[in-house]
């Protein structure tokens, strides 16, 4: 079979379950979540998923894309094809939806009460282009969905943080001082209020890392999106198909979530 992976993109995966829906339901009477990685008896051995092969997923909706700013899909959507997040769903069958950690170390860190959330990018990291991803690229991807342009999408996150109400995204120059970057893998979020579901929320599509330099034309980014998850789109006919391969600079070893069986 061919070296890639299929779908056609009259497009949208709208995976609506009980199950992980319960995690968008987030409040500010939770307790803190927990920052441990997910038991390892909720892992399935990643031998014994079949390697190979060619995926082909049929859709709907004709206007789909691979954009994550305005996008209303949950963590386990096809995004994650393409896109990671700080934090992402682990879904098995027969078992609980776990949080665990995608791009961060862990599940995130508060000291106060979780009014503030501090996260921590893995070492190593790097886009499908092969640069690295930084916490900057992690804070301008959340940026972008604040964009009038992009509106529509899950947002959670723009009236949590601080100043979310009043920002109108990056384009015109401006960052959103919530959301601070220490070096190249520690970020910050201030939030209005102590919410302990916040490690659930930065999992959401608009989580996903954008470097600022591939972004240049907004309205069309989705179709040809720099990749951290892995596959990469290679081929992109809106409302007829996308072709996605492999990213060569994801590893298995950094991602506890996507198996990536197809080729």
């Amino acid at each position: 079979m061919a070296n890639r992976s299929r779908r056609v993109v009259p497009a949208g995966l709208a995976l609506v379950l009980a199950l992980v829906t319960a995690g968008c339901n987030a409040n500010s009477q939770s307790t803190s979540q927990s920052t441990e990685p997910a038991k390892s008896k909720n892992a399935a051995p990643l031998e014994s998923v079949p390697k190979g092969g060619t995926l082909h997923y049929l859709s709907r909706r004709a206007t789909e894309s691979f954009e994550t700013a305005n996008a209303q899909m949950v963590p386990t959507s096809r995004l994650r094809w393409v896109h990671r997040g700080l934090t992402s769903w682990r879904t098995l069958p027969d078992k609980d939806t776990v949080l665990v950690p995608d791009l961060a170390t862990d599940t995130g860190k508060t000291d106060d009460g979780g009014k503030t959330w501090t996260f921590t990018l893995k070492e190593g990291l790097k886009f499908s282009d092969g640069s690295p991803i930084t916490a900057k690229d992690v804070k301008y991807g959340i940026e972008r969905s604040f964009a009038p342009m992009f509106q529509g999408g899950l947002g959670y996150h723009k009236t949590l943080l601080v100043g979310g109400t009043d920002y109108d995204g990056p384009y015109d120059g401006k960052e959103l001082d919530s959301i601070e970057v220490a070096g190249d893998h520690e970020i910050v979020f201030r939030l209005k209020r102590p919410f302990g579901n916040w490690p659930w929320i930065v999992s959401m599509p608009a989580f996903a890392p954008v470097p600022a330099a591939a972004d240049t034309k907004p309205e069309t980014y989705g179709e040809h999106p720099v990749a951290s998850g892995p596959y990469q789109v290679t081929s992109f006919r809106k409302g007829a198909q996308a072709v996605l391969d492999r990213n060569p600079n994801w590893t298995a070893d950094s991602d506890q979530v996507r198996f990536a069986g197809p080729d």
